[in-house]
């Protein structure tokens, strides 16, 4: 069944709406608690008897009101910002401990340093005892060094120029080339300690920045009454004599080099000397 006034559905055993009962109900809550409540004109005649804050007594309901700042001492929060930190007396005596740990490890780092130094300037050659209790030890006089003894070698050297003949014996040089003779001179000084041998595979001639080698063709030229160069081992103050003949490009000056392997690899220096060249007339 409907609710004849808000249309609400009610049960079969609902003698009355419940909504209405419920909306009964909070009107006439609402209309106590107006009730209840004063006037305007009884809330302006209690504001008028109450008096006003911070007046003084006895000089009125118009007289101003002292600033409350005034009469009060200064805030908590204004105290707690004024006063200076305090530090704990327990972190105070760790610093302090601390402190006096540090000066001790200190100074006897320094003690130990300076016993260390004093013991290394004391000590000597025959023993940890310094010599101020001992007696310094003789000075040793320093061994004489003598100087090392330099092997050194010499060569020298002239080319011999002429109208060869060449004969059966001989061939002649291509369009381009020419045969040259070259003299060789090879002493061991005196004031080397080794000796060395003396090789003709170790001499060669340089034209125009190439290297060319004793040539067999170019030798037949030399006469049989002149030694050519042979090898030998020189002892110091030891010589040898000889000539070696070259095929060279023609048209450029020659330069004759000597690289002995095994005098360089004893320590030799090697002195090279040229005489002027010799023109042979033939």
């Amino acid at each position: 069944m409907d609710c004849p006034k808000c249309g609400y559905v009610m049960s079969d055993f609902d003698v009355e709406c419940p909504r209405c009962k419920r909306l009964a109900g909070i009107a006439d809550a609402a209309r106590e608690h107006a009730a209840s409540l004063p006037t305007p004109s009884e809330r302006s005649e209690t504001a008028s008897t109450q008096p006003v804050h911070g007046a003084v007594p006895g000089e009125g309901r118009d007289a101003l009101p002292t600033s409350p700042v005034s009469r009060r001492g200064p805030s908590a929060r204004g105290a707690q910002r004024d006063a200076s930190p305090s530090v704990s007396p327990l972190v105070g005596k760790l610093i302090l401990g601390f402190l006096v740990l540090l000066f001790w490890v200190n100074l006897g780092r320094l003690i130990i340093s300076s016993g260390m130094k004093w013991y290394e300037e004391q000590k000597t050659d025959d023993g940890p005892v310094g010599s101020a209790f001992r007696g310094a030890a003789p000075p040793q006089e320093a061994p004489q060094q003598q100087a090392p003894t330099q092997n050194i070698a010499a060569y020298c050297w002239r080319e011999y120029t002429a109208n060869w003949p060449y004969g059966s014996r001989t061939t002649p040089p291509p369009s381009g080339w020419r045969d040259v003779v070259v003299e060789i001179a090879v002493k061991n000084q005196e004031s080397s300690r080794d000796s060395m041998g003396v090789y003709p595979t170790d001499f060669f001639v340089e034209v125009n920045g190439a290297q060319y080698r004793e040539d067999f063709r170019a030798s037949l030229l030399i006469p049989e009454s002149i030694p050519q160069l042979r090898s030998a081992k020189l002892v110091p103050g030891g010589e040898t004599l000889g000539l070696m003949a070259f095929r060279v490009p023609a048209g450029g000056g020659i330069s004759l080099r000597w690289h002995p392997g095994m005098a360089l690899a004893d320590g030799f220096q090697i002195q090279a000397y040229q005489n002027p060249t010799i023109n042979m007339d033939l």
